[in-house]
């Protein structure tokens, strides 16, 4: 029995893809979606190329243990074949200028209207993460993104825990890591969060290339007006970064300077946000507890500025002695900041 299709490369899917190719600006591709389904807009017949040169053109029927099924439709019926991954040169999915127009309404901020075609993409992609390119398991990562942009958290965490299992690329696996860790903090799940940024900072390089754990264990501190151990904790990332671009290291040093301004240490507070200006680091937005810190330090700066011209802060010495009993984090053997923490 021949299986029924709906087949995107019609006379109107084409008319469709060649409308979307006219537009150039996100706020009319935006409304050329309305109208549309998602799930329609990226069904048809993929193209399945082997690489010994033999091609395939059908529709995908799943994937497991190593094999592709496609469904081949000719004029008798229909023809499924079983096709190992690992002789995959290349699989061409329907729906690509779709794809790329949500993309686009995604990077332009316009997370709303993009989601529902990230959604149906999901939905019929996902399953076929390891044939994947580059460009569309982007457009798999932006849903979860896109879910955290519009405050949907527990969608965002759910998606990002499932494709984490099926991703290998460690750029992306950090991407899909810090929309769990932020997700679980946001929703103010603490002790979820302390749990997995524990686990998260045991798992990183002597040199890290994100500071996020350290920084939501600082910030959970902070919470429960444990600023020594919230000091503590914040300067570990600093102390382990370089010249290299480290995530949320701005984050760090802030919560290190709010954490020495409730301490009432301002020397050693103003120390931290001198080198935070000189590395040329911004203070994050949107954590309005800071608020009072920042402003009083920009005031001490400005004093220090008109005194003395200069206004940078001398270079930090560094004790090379074994680090201090860990607060919080099972780290041991690190050089630290000569920044002490207040006597008990």
């Amino acid at each position: 029995m021949k299986r029924c299709r709906n087949d995107f490369r019609t006379a109107a899917g084409r008319a469709f893809v060649a409308a979307l190719a006219a537009f150039a600006v996100p706020a009319a591709l935006a409304g050329l979606f309305e109208d549309i389904d998602p799930d329609t807009a990226l069904e048809g017949s993929a193209e399945v190329r082997m690489q010994e040169g033999r091609r395939y053109d059908g529709e995908l029927a799943g994937l497991s243990n190593g094999y592709l099924s496609v469904v081949v439709f000719d004029g008798a019926g229909e023809v499924e074949y079983s096709l190992p991954v690992d002789e995959i040169e290349e699989v061409r999915f329907p729906g690509s200028e779709v794809r790329r127009a949500a993309l686009e309404m995604y990077e332009n901020h316009q997370y709303e209207e993009a989601l529902p075609f990230l959604e149906a993409f999901y939905r019929q992609r996902a399953s076929y993460l390891p044939l994947l390119d580059a460009e569309q398991k982007e457009a798999v990562i932006a849903l979860p993104e896109a879910y955290t942009e519009t405050g949907n958290l527990i969608d965002a965490v759910g998606v990002s825990r499932s494709l984490l299992e099926r991703i290998e690329d460690k750029g992306r696996r950090r991407r899909l890591e810090a929309l769990i860790l932020t997700g679980y903090f946001r929703l103010e799940l603490f002790e979820r969060t302390a749990r997995e940024a524990r686990e998260w900072c045991a798992r990183q390089d002597l040199y890290p290339e994100s500071a996020l754990g350290w920084t939501l264990l600082a910030e959970i501190k902070l919470r429960e007006n444990r600023h020594k151990e919230a000091l503590w904790i914040a300067l570990q990332p600093i102390s382990f970064s370089t010249a290299r671009r480290m995530d949320y290291l701005e984050r760090a040093y802030a919560a290190a300077i709010h954490s020495s301004f409730k301490l009432e240490d301002v020397e050693k507070g103003f120390r931290v946000f001198e080198e935070m200006k000189a590395r040329r680091l911004t203070w994050p937005d949107g954590i309005p507890e800071y608020a009072a810190t920042r402003k009083f330090f920009q005031e001490m700066q400005a004093v220090a500025e008109k005194d003395d011209g200069n206004g940078i802060a001398e270079d930090y010495d560094i004790d090379t002695r074994p680090a201090r009993e860990d607060l919080n984090l099972p780290l041991r053997d690190v050089r630290k900041l000569l920044l002490a923490l207040p006597d008990e």
